[in-house]
């Protein structure tokens, strides 16, 4: 209906990058947690590990698939950023219950802390113009927020009554309008070529069932408890995150691939998802 044309597209991804998730963030630090802190530490390390493998495993990805230098970068982003944030809270929640949405959480706070940070390198990987990481790109609205937000959730601190009222108010628009986003994005493309990105289906087959599968295998070595694994297999099996298509937007990514990739392995997650519930 052109009501969202390109200049409101850039306009939306600044508003959403630097108002409404920033506010999200803050906001998700409202309750209190009945997990003791050496569980909280435990899952925070584990959250930081994964983060720290799961690029090694998207240039893996990026070999296997033969991957272009142009959408290499991407691919990258794709892969290591999931859905956790829109998709993943109310998917744990159906799975394992109310309370593992505060154990998603944690993993949502490193996620923010590595987006902002590794997620900027990424989204200019193989550009024609040479980009060197530059440390002043971590210092963002949505990064300093997440600082905040740890600091505050470590301390068992809440923001003032108003002030959290606030954020939680606004960042609660986060999702409606990443949804917009996406759907502008896709809305200029002809329907056939939302799905004639070959490579995203045999990605999507790697990413959403084979890398879950073998992090279960490995990381049962090493975690006991079975609702933490529950919960880390189910973050890595997620789509890809509306944070690529944002991203893309500001630091000048494929925004098409973007969506594409977003689409497709959301419509996949609605079978591959039971299917690792039921293995698992």
């Amino acid at each position: 209906m052109n009501i969202i044309d390109d200049e409101m597209q850039g306009k939306l991804t600044n508003l959403i990058l630097s108002v409404t998730t920033p506010c999200l963030i803050l906001g998700s630090v409202s309750s209190e947690s009945t997990y003791s802190k050496s569980t909280i530490f435990y899952v925070l390390g584990i959250a930081v590990v994964l983060y720290c493998i799961l690029p090694v495993m998207a240039w893996i990805l990026n070999k296997i698939l033969r991957v272009n230098k142009e959408d290499a970068g991407l691919y990258m982003f794709m892969t290591v950023f999931s859905n956790i944030g829109f998709m993943g809270y109310p998917v744990i929640r159906t799975i394992f219950g109310e309370e593992a949405v505060f154990l998603c959480s944690l993993f949502n706070m490193v996620f923010n802390i590595f987006v902002y940070s590794l997620g900027i390198y990424l989204i200019t990987l193989g550009k024609k113009e040479t980009v060197k990481f530059n440390p002043k790109q971590m210092i963002s609205p949505a990064m300093i927020a997440s600082l905040i937000a740890l600091v505050l959730f470590l301390t068992e601190n809440q923001l003032p009554g108003v002030l959290l009222d606030t954020c939680q108010s606004v960042g609660n628009v986060t999702t409606p309008l990443a949804m917009m986003l996406i759907g502008a994005s896709l809305a200029s493309m002809p329907i056939k070529e939302i799905f004639n990105e070959y490579r995203l289906y045999p990605y999507m087959v790697i990413k959403q069932i084979i890398i879950p599968m073998i992090c279960f295998y490995v990381l049962q070595l090493f975690i006991k408890d079975s609702l933490i694994l529950g919960i880390t297999v189910v973050v890595l099996a997620m789509p890809v995150g509306t944070s690529a298509i944002m991203f893309s937007n500001q630091y000048g990514g494929d925004t098409k691939l973007a969506a594409k990739g977003i689409f497709i392995t959301t419509i996949a997650s609605f079978i591959t998802i039971p299917i690792l519930c039921t293995l698992f």
